[in-house]
């Protein structure tokens, strides 16, 4: 009878901090934040997904990052993929699109941020 109340009061307790950790990793990032895209890491986006420079091509946009450096995006969507993390929908703030192309893009807020590819 004690290994049961034991094993019971494990569980309720460890759903407890699961709960509370996931609302803390989605209580920093709300629809209509706004954030600014930094210049990228490394020659492509790591964690703000575009599409790679020849697909983008293909499909009749300009591959120019650096008309998508300073702009200002604001956060359409908020959710989590199955590790955890905080996937965000962007849009631009002035309604046009990525590279002529897109109009909305994803990433993973916590890394881009993180490694300076978004500004808040």
């Amino acid at each position: 009878m004690l290994k049961k109340i034991i094993i019971v009061l494990f569980l309720g307790f460890t759903a407890g901090v699961f709960a509370k950790e996931d609302k803390a990793g989605l209580q920093g990032v709300e629809v209509g934040d706004v954030y600014t895209i930094a210049e990228a890491s490394a020659h492509e986006y790591q964690f703000i997904n575009f599409e790679k420079r020849n697909l983008i091509l293909k499909r009749g946009g300009t591959p120019d990052y650096q008309s998508v450096e300073g702009n200002k995006v604001k956060v359409t969507e908020v959710s989590t993929n199955k590790n955890g993390d905080v996937i965000v929908t962007l849009e631009r703030l002035d309604g046009t699109k990525f590279y002529n192309k897109y109009k909305k893009v994803k990433a993973n807020v916590s890394k881009a941020i993180s490694s300076g590819e978004l500004v808040q």
